[in-house]
Order: structure tokens, then C-alpha cells, then sequence
């Protein structure tokens, strides 16, 4: 059963190898047409635009599509595309856990002296009294955003597992300077 506490946010939720993403920065940034992409790869789409967040009995934060958004993909100067009709069931989920933000932001950020140069610009979002991991991307064309999502997601999912690929790097470079010594 679902706790009544609950907002919506702006943004693109997906189910990205099985972790809630959201995708959110200014409109027009590119949020939409990157999650279509993210669909082509085989992701699934919950919610573009708004998306309603619960705060689960448990502490975990649940991501669901209004009803009258359900479907819809609306890809700025381009129109409204129904994904469901456009790739299949398949290309939607139904609700997801919200355990990652993805922020695109139009400048490079500029990093934070405490900011892991390993990991990029992140830090902690508080929701309904849950933290969430967000990480901050710079929407450059130059830039594959479709493997930056991938490859953040399942960092994501180590770190929630317990590996930190930061701290085993730093624990190498750390191992290699001892025996060299």
C-alpha cells in the first residue's frame, strides 16, 4: 500500500537496466530526445514530463506516470510520440524505484573541491525525506549522453552493491606507490 506522502517532479523517469533514472535540467535541454535514444537501446520509459513520486512505507521512493501522460513522449521542436505505439509494450514500464537523478546542464559544471574528479560533479538529493544520488552531466554535443545514462546508471548499481570504483582505483594507485617504495 502506498503512503499518501507524495509530489510530482519535472523530468524523464526511465528504467535503465532496472534502475530508476530521472533525467531533469531546463526545458529544452535535451531530456526528452535523450530518453528517446535511451528507449532505442532497449530502456523503458515511466514518465516524460511529470512524474509522480511516492515515499514508500519502507523509505524508498516509487516514480509513476500521471494517468493522462501514460505513453507519451513529448521531444522538443519535434511533437508528441506515443512509445508504446511507436516501439511496444516492451518500451514501458509501469513504476520503478527512484534511485538515481541525472541533471543535464548546459555549461560544463564547474567541479566542487570536495567533488571526486573519479566520479564527476555529484552529491545528495533530498526527496520526501530520502536521499538520492545525483550526478550532473553537461548536455554537449560532443558528447555520447546515451552511454554517459548507461554508464552512470551502472555505477549506480555498484556503489548500491557496495563497490566504489573511485575507492578500489585509489586503493591500486595507493598499493602500487607502497611497493614501489
Amino acid at each position: 500500500m502506498l503512503n499518501t506522502s507524495n509530489f510530482s517532479l519535472h523530468g524523464v523517469f526511465l528504467d535503465v537496466f532496472g534502475l530508476g533514472a530521472l533525467l531533469t535540467g531546463v526545458s529544452g535541454i535535451g531530456k526528452s530526445l535523450l530518453a528517446l535514444g535511451l528507449i532505442r537501446q532497449g530502456h523503458q520509459l515511466i514518465a516524460d514530463d511529470s512524474v509522480d513520486i511516492f515515499r514508500l512505507p519502507n523509505g524508498t521512493l516509487e516514480g509513476r506516470c500521471p494517468e493522462l501522460l501514460h505513453d507519451f513522449l513529448n521531444i522538443h521542436n519535434f511533437g508528441i510520440i506515443n512509445v508504446r505505439r511507436a516501439f511496444g509494450d516492451k518500451a514501458i514500464a509501469v513504476k520503478q524505484r527512484l534511485q538515481l537523478i541525472i541533471e543535464l546542464v548546459e555549461l560544463p559544471p564547474k567541479p566542487n573541491k570536495s567533488d571526486d574528479p573519479l566520479l564527476g560533479v555529484q552529491c545528495d538529493q533530498l526527496i520526501l525525506q530520502t536521499q538520492v544520488t545525483k550526478i550532473t552531466i553537461p548536455a554537449m554535443p560532443t558528447l555520447n549522453l546515451i552511454n554517459l545514462v548507461e554508464a552512470a546508471v551502472r555505477n549506480q548499481q555498484l556503489k548500491l552493491a557496495g563497490y566504489s570504483a573511485s575507492e578500489d582505483f585509489i586503493n591500486r594507485q595507493q598499493q602500487l606507490l607502497e611497493t614501489a617504495l
